[in-house]
């Protein structure tokens, strides 16, 4: 008996695969403000009624997607301002917490981190939607989504204020400028020299190359020494970075001191209006610098890059070592309590903020990490004249008026800070 085929399972099976073929062929695309927010299911939520929940369910509210990640500091830093204005806006704005990171790490860092663990935000964990319709480079990401569901604006976060909120819940006009990524991942890092022409033909040809720019906003803050041992090309490259800091990374040779204190670290006798402190509000002493040179290793770029900041600002600088009245934490007998962690505290951290009359607090921090936060004060460096593989636990008040008092407090810790004259190595900038 031959085997027959039922003409409606082919027909059932021909719709089944058509079906199928049209799901997965639609993309998701990007939205921006004026479009209609979809009805996104949310699989996985923190700090909710339900372990999964719909945009739909917030609705009669204003939402606000917050994208954000773990590392990211200035995402951590809005995170209180963020709360206060959900409390204020609780009956009429809902506001979401959005990353892709896994749920156990976002429900570790809220229940360890000191400045998050008392907020109770609700939490979209695991995303892989919402970021699509969203794509972003640079975070804070918001996105702010009216009662109508209408989007109406797409920001970095620096506008969220009660004004601007309140107009949101109103469903009033919000004229903000909306926040476009550069999403060519090698574009926004930098990754690609910034000269480009001809590049991959000519990269042989190379003796010696830089470029100097104000800030670019397609590229995001930071720098790299690599080695192109096929070519023997070195290359420095450093993306909107400020003035002192180009400096510092110049005279190391390296990617900048271990423990800069910015306002020791340079003395002015030149005429230049440029800003030594660090402006990222106007930008105006922010640039970018690549440098590329015949060479196997990075170890020389600092002579390169020091030609091409006096050549352009004018200046002729030099490096030279002082003695300057530094805190020196150093061991006061024989106890070494500093070795063990804090009472209560088992995870490594570090929460050295150096606000006047707020406790800074180190749990087995290493001390190079330890420097560079101390050294964030304005007063005067922090040396920590301690054995660097150990790592370090102490807690003190930032009183710099009275180093007395923070030496008292590090004495439980077998510690104590005193005001001694070090050498340190210090730029001098004078007119040419």
């Amino acid at each position: 008996m031959k085997n027959r085929i039922n003409p409606i399972t082919v027909s059932f099976l021909m719709v089944l695969i058509l079906t199928t073929t049209v799901v997965y062929s639609q993309e998701i695309k990007p939205l921006t403000v004026g479009d209609r927010m979809p009805d996104v299911v949310l699989k996985s939520v923190l700090n909710y009624s339900k372990s999964a929940a719909k945009l739909s369910d917030f609705a009669g509210k204003a939402i606000v997607l917050d994208f954000w990640f773990i590392r990211c500091g200035s995402c951590r830093e809005a995170m209180p301002h963020l709360d206060s204005l959900q409390k204020t806006f609780k009956n009429d704005l809902q506001l979401l917490l959005v990353t892709w990171e896994d749920k156990k790490k976002v429900e570790e860092f809220f229940a360890t981190d000191l400045n998050a663990k008392n907020l109770k935000f609700v939490n979209v964990v695991n995303d892989s939607v919402l970021r699509q319709y969203f794509p972003a480079k640079g975070f804070p990401h918001q996105i702010w989504i009216n009662k109508n569901n209408v989007i109406t604006a797409i920001t970095d976060g620096s506008s969220t204020s009660v004004e601007n909120i309140q107009k949101l819940i109103n469903a009033g006009k919000i004229d903000l400028p909306v926040k476009v990524d550069e999403m060519d991942s090698k574009l926004n890092q930098g990754t690609d020299p910034l000269m480009t022409y001809r590049y991959s033909t000519t990269k042989d040809k190379i003796l010696k190359y830089s470029y100097f720019s104000k800030r670019r906003s397609e590229f995001r803050g930071g720098a790299s020494l690599e080695v192109d041992t096929l070519h023997q090309v070195a290359r420095a490259c450093f993306t909107n970075v400020d003035f002192l800091g180009l400096y510092d990374n110049a005279y190391t040779s390296s990617l900048g001191s271990a423990d800069l204190h910015r306002p020791s670290r340079m003395i002015r006798k030149d005429t230049n209006p440029v800003n030594t402190k660090e402006d990222y509000k106007t930008f105006t002493n922010i640039f970018c610098y690549d440098l590329m040179y015949k060479d196997t290793t990075t170890f020389n770029f600092g002579k390169h890059m020091v030609r091409d900041l006096d050549d352009y600002f004018g200046v002729k600088s030099h490096e030279e070592t002082k003695k300057i009245k530094c805190l020196v934490i150093r061991e006061k007998g024989s106890s070494q309590i500093y070795r063990q962690p804090l009472d209560g505290y088992e995870k490594k951290f570090l929460n050295c903020k150096m606000i006047i009359g707020k406790k800074n607090k180190a749990n087995k921090a290493w001390q190079g990490f330890l420097k560079e936060e101390l050294n964030r004060n304005n007063y005067m460096p922090v040396i920590v004249d301690l054995d660097i593989n150990q790592p370090i636990s102490f807690e003190f008040t930032w009183t710099p008026d009275d180093v007395k008092a923070m030496s008292k407090e590090l004495e439980k810790f077998g510690l104590e800070m005193v005001i001694e004259k070090r050498p340190r190595k210090v730029i001098i900038l004078e007119n040419k």
